[in-house]
């Protein structure tokens, strides 16, 4: 049986805080209809966009075919961190 959610309040929302637990990259290729993922707020992704999320929601995203996983690059990883010190 579906339930629909219907406060904002209470759908989880991809953050920050998340991007600590076991997350998956991925490439969004197109989004979901209304209605599909109602239970994530998926507001802020745009198509073409690569992402960190949530192991669970990428799994659920590659599956319905609206995401592709994203190599891991390690080089792009390092350039790209703001939080890694600089050499002088």
């Amino acid at each position: 049986m579906n339930t629909r959610i219907e406060s904002d309040q209470t759908r989880p929302s991809v953050t920050r805080s998340e991007a600590r637990c076991t997350t998956l990259r991925i490439r969004f290729v197109r989004l979901p209809r209304p209605g599909e993922f109602d239970e994530y707020d998926l507001s802020r992704f745009l198509i073409g966009e690569v992402y960190d999320v949530p192991a669970q929601l990428a799994s659920l995203l590659i599956l319905s075919e609206y995401a592709a996983p994203v190599p891991f690059s390690p080089w792009r990883d390092v350039a790209t961190d703001p939080h890694r010190p600089r050499k002088p």
